[in-house]
């Protein structure tokens, strides 16, 4: 599977762009077994990557333009190199261009290239597919253009994208698992300060099953900001009554009792 999805990549980027891609790179999705909405609460999580993947194939260009073609889509876009980003109403796009401005924000030099993505992941599944987008676009341009950053930061760059430009105020965990994934292991991964140690996933007779249930949705659409933004007014709260409090993980459920009635309840 892993073949094909490069092989069809690489073909549609000779279809598109009428040359071999100088290289081909590819972003794996992630489960998460442990910590659900604890990364943004700088709690422990417990992901790993998948072997599923978004596939891109990179070349540099001699234009001015930076080109984008997403093959599952059979959409393209293109807009010159030197021009500051904004959100468009195309979100596959949002993902690489939130990407590319924030390498601007760094003001890390890099020319125009041509780009075609495609994917074995399942899009809208909760195995990350924006994260492998975001993050793998990154992982490209860093390494095309030998800009030198280091994975902690990739995965930064990929979270910052879906902020400012996909409009997902999510944690570190996932783009955390994308880019630091390692076949047959799990992350434990402290989102306080990314820490993280990794532990054997063999699992020998025994698997985790992948099951699609066919319900497709996006953190922008399925209540995760409002989740978020629930937490955070909750955190406020205890903080107001417990000033040392720095996060969640300094709650104990004496603290709890003590500001229930005001907390209320989400139903």
């Amino acid at each position: 599977m892993k073949k094909k999805l490069i092989r069809n990549t690489v073909s549609q980027f000779k279809i598109q762009f009428h040359h071999e891609p100088d290289a081909v790179f590819l972003s794996p999705g992630r489960i998460n077994i442990i910590g659900e909405h604890i990364d943004y609460n700088n709690g422990f999580v417990l992901p790993a990557a998948i072997n599923k993947y978004v596939c891109f194939a990179v070349k540099k260009s001699a234009g001015t333009a930076i080109r984008l073609f997403a093959a599952d889509l059979n959409d393209y876009y293109e807009f010159e190199s030197n021009t500051k980003l904004q959100p468009i109403d195309k979100t596959w796009v949002n993902y690489l261009t939130g990407v590319i401005q924030e390498l601007k924000n760094r003001e890390l030099h890099f020319s125009s290239f041509d780009v075609v993505l495609s994917s074995s992941i399942p899009m809208g599944s909760g195995l990350s597919s924006s994260a492998a987008v975001s993050c793998g676009m990154a992982y490209a341009v860093n390494e095309l253009f030998d800009l030198g950053l280091t994975r902690e930061t990739l995965a930064r760059i990929g979270q910052k994208a879906e902020h400012e430009f996909a409009g997902v105020h999510c944690g570190i965990m996932d783009q955390f698992a994308s880019v630091f994934g390692k076949k047959n292991q799990v992350i434990k991964l402290d989102c306080d300060d990314l820490t993280y140690q990794y532990y054997n996933a063999e699992l020998d007779e025994n698997c985790l099953l992948l099951i699609d249930s066919c319900v497709k949705h996006t953190h922008l659409t399925s209540g995760y900001n409002d989740r978020r933004q629930e937490v955070e007014s909750s955190f406020a709260i205890i903080q107001k009554h417990f000033p040392d409090i720095q996060n969640f993980r300094n709650c104990t459920s004496e603290h709890l009792s003590v500001v229930a009635e005001e907390l209320g309840a989400v139903r």
